[in-house]
């Protein structure tokens, strides 16, 4: 990884990302989107964060008000401002 922070603080920075998406609502159902496997992938590669969510297409009207929500809670809320992808894709519930 060709990252030059220590590991420690790479480690402390996952814990910190981490805690902000368990905190994070599905724009649908008010419930944590962790909580229900819709953070599909987290990248965290020196002062890049990608993360990709799925979300229903019911929601649809309110994917980019969710993306822009969680990126600045992921700027503001950790140290080093990082800069932030956030990936939506479709999350079909069971019937």
């Amino acid at each position: 990884m060709p990252d030059s922070a220590p590991i420690h603080q790479q480690n402390q920075d996952r814990q910190l990302v981490e805690e902000i998406l368990k905190n994070f609502p599905d724009p649908e159902t008010g419930r944590k989107l962790w909580q229900l496997d819709q953070i599909r992938n987290l990248v965290i590669n020196g002062n890049e964060i990608k993360v990709t969510l799925a979300l229903t297409s019911y929601s649809a009207i309110l994917w980019q008000d969710t993306r822009e929500q969680l990126a600045e809670q992921l700027r503001t809320k950790l140290p080093s401002n990082p800069a932030v992808t956030i990936e939506i894709v479709p999350h079909h519930r069971p019937a």
